[in-house]
């Protein structure tokens, strides 16, 4: 049914001889309960699982070995020294001063043979070969040694102040110099005398973690130290001597030379082994490799089954 032509409910619409009613009702649709009940949500429930995506992602990690994040804004520009990094560096400098010990030792007996032939000569004329093969083998011994001594000297730089930074760091205390007085206490002449086995001290002393024992070098450091300032000294008297003229001067200047790189050799050497010693106090794993072991026999052990006990029923 429908409502009147005024809106009102067809049982107040009489026809056009009747009179109208007042609006005394008013009609309110409600639905019927229980016919209609809202949607709940689910609960969101945190997801724990791998990465799921609807489709393939268009994103993606570049195409690039994994590298330092140098370039992040913020980070340092200077990657973090590590004791990973201080072990490549000690093994690389090790390296080159096996080199410069064998070419200082080439150069030293090079000078020794040159000395005997000098002593030869006085008395006989030398063929010019051997003379010839003498000069070669002090020149490229010489040579060697000088240029891989400064290749040296760059590779124990870098080790020493990247092993001084992790013991710090392991040790909780502050540097006692900062790098650019380990640079110039080393690399001056004679300054280094005193400066470059004091650093090496606090090294060690810092490596043990031993704050409450006033530092002692070891006897290693400390024959380093001593053949440190040996080489130094010899070094710069050989250089004055030989200012001198003659030919006693130039036999003399032969031994001295000779003396120096003999000296370049156990300084060489003594690098190497303190190197060594003061690594292994940062990663004693990365330079005392530890020997595989394999179990030969057991004694007084049950013997173990050769298989597992399976019930008769259970599927195989």
């Amino acid at each position: 049914m429908l409502p009147g032509p005024g809106g009102e409910p067809p049982e107040y619409h009489r026809g056009p001889g009747y009179p109208r009613a007042p609006h005394r009702v008013t009609w309110v649709a409600t639905p019927p309960s229980g016919w209609w009940q809202p949607k709940r949500r689910p609960a969101q429930v945190p997801y724990y699982g791998p990465p799921a995506y609807p489709a393939i992602p268009r994103w993606g990690f570049p195409r690039l070995a994994w590298r330092e994040p140098t370039s992040v804004p913020g980070t340092p520009a200077r990657p973090p020294r590590s004791v990973r990094r201080v072990v490549v560096h000690a093994r690389v400098a090790v390296s080159v001063l096996w080199m410069v010990a064998i070419s200082a030792l080439l150069a030293g007996g090079g000078e020794v043979w040159r000395y005997v032939l000098l002593v030869i000569g006085r008395n006989a004329a030398l063929p010019a070969d051997v003379v010839a093969i003498s000069d070669a083998l002090v020149n490229t011994g010489a040579l060697l040694a000088a240029g891989l001594g400064v290749i040296a000297l760059v590779l124990v730089l870098r080790w020493l102040l990247g092993i001084r930074e992790v013991t710090a760091v392991d040790a909780g205390v502050r540097l006692a110099r900062p790098d650019w007085q380990v640079l110039l206490g080393v690399l001056v002449p004679g300054l280094n005398l005193f400066v470059a086995g004091s650093v090496l001290a606090e090294l060690e002393h810092t490596a043990l973690g031993d704050r409450a024992v006033r530092p002692r070098p070891s006897l290693l450091v400390l024959a380093w130290w001593a053949a440190w300032v040996v080489s130094e000294v010899l070094a710069v008297t050989t250089a004055l001597l030989n200012l001198r003229e003659g030919v006693q001067a130039r036999a003399d200047g032969v031994l001295w030379y000779a003396m120096t790189d003999l000296v370049a050799v156990v300084v060489a050497v003594l690098t190497v082994l303190v190197i060594g010693a003061l690594t292994g106090l940062v990663a004693p794993s990365a330079v005392h490799n530890p020997r595989r072991m394999r179990v030969v026999s057991v004694a007084d052990a049950p013997a173990p089954p050769l298989r597992p006990a399976r019930p008769a029923g259970s599927a195989r």
